[in-house]
């Protein structure tokens, strides 16, 4: 992996026109009264890809689109639904979309999940020709209760004369689950695969960090606790992203435990198998003393297929801190062959920077996984930064 370029690009903010709204380069923060970049200081939030059709037809043509929901700025949380379309990128031209009051959360997951696997980088679409789904879960509501309802999350819009598809509102539709519920928890970790939501940790309403594992068939809103068995990672809060690098397998990184009231984080590497539902620790091989990985808690994370041969799937992580300092270092872990199997190697390094700036380390971010890239969104910030979102590009 040590001869893979990464690179951040900044994000330049686009007005209805398509015209730059605040120079690239620029990292000042923005006048309250005039809103420049509508994620700037935002954090807690969730995103995810969702595509949509036309006509919801099979044959028609797809649009993706980056959605964004809950969090919160300056102590407001916000109601609000972002999104914007992928096909930009790497710059955004923020739409605001009517209030939905289920995504006035803080610590919620929302999770897309389709069969085939959304992994940045890669030169196919991702969805099978339907519109997506994404699946809302946890969080700590408006008034500070936390929540355990599942929610399918949607894009509804029309197209006009040319054909262009816009979304208009967010559909929202409260799932009807039975089985083995989780308990309401807020900051854990989300993944999905094959019609199958899975949940890892958090932070539940006794305000214990905990390590249950759950997995949803979202065809039938059944629930299954999956057993737990001695070789597990701890409990833990904020490890956020279940990152999949193969068909079977995600990767669960670092995160956060109480000792005596004191917050720690992990640095550990733990993969679990949904075939067989079985946890294992990954020894990792880092190159250099500065490639190990460090303890971090409030990351957020995707799959990338390098391009570089041999081909690995890698889990990368951005963000986070250990308590107080955080890491401006991007985070690699390396499954080789292309199946995940086989050694294991982890990176830790700088990303070069194309124009502008580069982001400061973020704590509880957004991160999607997109065909051009990992794209970073906002997060709590020691220097305020417009535009406050990066795409992490990989050669």
């Amino acid at each position: 992996m040590d001869d893979v370029k990464m690179q951040w690009v900044e994000c330049p903010l686009l007005d209805d026109d398509g015209s730059a709204l605040h120079p690239p380069s620029c990292s000042d923060d923005e006048d309250e009264d005039h809103v420049v970049d509508r994620l700037n200081r935002r954090e807690g939030h969730c995103a995810t890809v969702l595509t949509s059709s036309a006509d919801g037809g099979v044959q028609s043509s797809l649009s993706s689109w980056i959605v964004v929901c809950g969090g919160y700025t300056k102590g407001v949380v916000s109601a609000v639904p972002l999104v914007a379309p992928a096909s930009l990128l790497p710059a955004l031209q923020w739409r605001e979309l009517p209030i939905v009051d289920v995504f006035e959360r803080d610590g919620a997951s929302l999770t897309t999940v389709e069969i085939a696997l959304c992994v940045a980088g890669a030169q196919h679409d991702t969805a099978m020709g339907n519109a997506s789904t994404a699946y809302l879960f946890g969080g700590f509501d408006g008034d500070m209760n936390l929540c355990n309802a599942l929610y399918a999350v949607t894009l509804c819009g029309e197209g006009d004369e040319t054909g262009i598809w816009t979304p208009t509102t967010i559909g929202v539709r409260e799932v009807t689950t039975t089985g083995d519920v989780p308990t309401p928890r807020a900051r854990h970790g989300a993944g999905g695969r094959d019609g199958r939501l899975f949940l890892f940790g958090g932070e539940t309403a006794t305000q214990e960090q905990t390590n249950d594992l759950y997995v949803c068939d979202v065809r039938t809103g059944v629930w299954r606790a999956l057993t737990a068995s001695s070789v597990c990672p701890a409990p833990r809060l904020l490890s956020l992203s279940l990152v999949f690098t193969s068909p079977t397998t995600f990767v669960v990184y670092g995160g956060a435990h109480f000792v005596e009231g004191a917050v720690q984080s992990f640095a550990d590497v733990w993969k679990c198998d949904i075939d067989t539902e079985a946890w294992t620790p990954v020894a990792v091989v880092a190159g250099e003393e500065r490639d190990l990985l460090p303890h971090s808690n409030g990351h957020a994370g995707g799959a990338v297929v390098l391009p570089s041969a041999p081909r690995r799937t890698c889990a990368v992580f951005v963000g986070g801190k250990n308590v107080a300092e955080g890491d401006d270092r991007v985070r690699m872990i390396g499954f080789s062959p292309h199946d995940g199997s086989g050694e294991v190697r982890v990176r830790a390094a700088l990303p070069a920077v194309d124009t502008g700036s580069f982001p400061h380390w973020r704590y509880t971010p957004a991160v999607v996984a997109t065909p051009k890239g990992l794209l970073l969104l906002a997060g709590q910030c020691r220097h305020a930064q417009v535009p406050s979102s990066f795409l992490l590009t990989f050669a």
